[in-house]
């Protein structure tokens, strides 16, 4: 009797077994499934992650561009007063080194009245002093002045010649010398100022 119950109770087992709703095998497959399904989510959000992170720039401040248009006025001034600056200085020592100047000079500082007035050792107020003036030989016009000093005082010198276009002569209109007083010297007119001037 117990042993008739046995073997269909084991019957009964392998019937449910075989016609049971859930078998193994479908178990089997839906963890699979599942697993996959669990890997692509995986893979799909990593490779969302990445893409995010590589799509975002680093926040990096842009570079300032620099106007530079004002330092290139200033030195384009600079640089033009320069230029000038020295176009004038050439023109200064050109009339300086002129025959006519230097001799003009060497009659005043041997001129009884200059040396009366301005003393010894008379000569320009500075190394380079500045001629105003003009001294223009192809066009027959120097007129020109600059400043002089001795051991009493100062003054100006003031010397105008024109050149005669009748008979080719220089001739000297002016030679003189004005004190800081106001006094006004005539200077004697030497034949080597009009030679100069040849």
């Amino acid at each position: 009797m117990v042993r008739s119950l046995l073997i269909n109770s084991q019957k009964l087992v392998r019937s449910i077994s075989k016609h049971s709703v859930f078998p193994t095998n479908n178990l089997k497959r839906q963890n699979s499934i599942i697993n996959s399904t669990h890997l692509k989510v995986f893979y799909s959000t990593t490779a969302t992650n990445t893409a995010t992170k590589k799509s975002q720039p680093l926040p990096r401040s842009l570079p300032e561009i620099k106007n530079n248009t004002a330092q290139y006025v200033i030195f384009g001034i600079i640089g033009v007063s320069f230029w000038v600056g020295a176009i004038i200085a050439s023109f200064n020592y050109q009339r300086l080194n002129s025959s006519t100047v230097q001799g003009s000079l060497f009659n005043l500082k041997y001129h009884p009245k200059a040396l009366e007035l301005l003393g010894r050792n008379i000569n320009f107020t500075s190394s380079f002093p500045w001629i105003k003036g003009s001294i223009n030989h192809l066009k027959g016009k120097v007129d020109f002045q600059y400043t002089v000093k001795g051991d009493k005082g100062k003054g100006t010198v003031h010397f105008r010649s024109i050149r005669d276009l009748h008979d080719r002569e220089w001739k000297i209109t002016e030679f003189t010398l004005t004190t800081e007083d106001g006094i006004i010297v005539p200077l004697n007119l030497d034949e080597s100022l009009l030679n100069s001037l040849k």
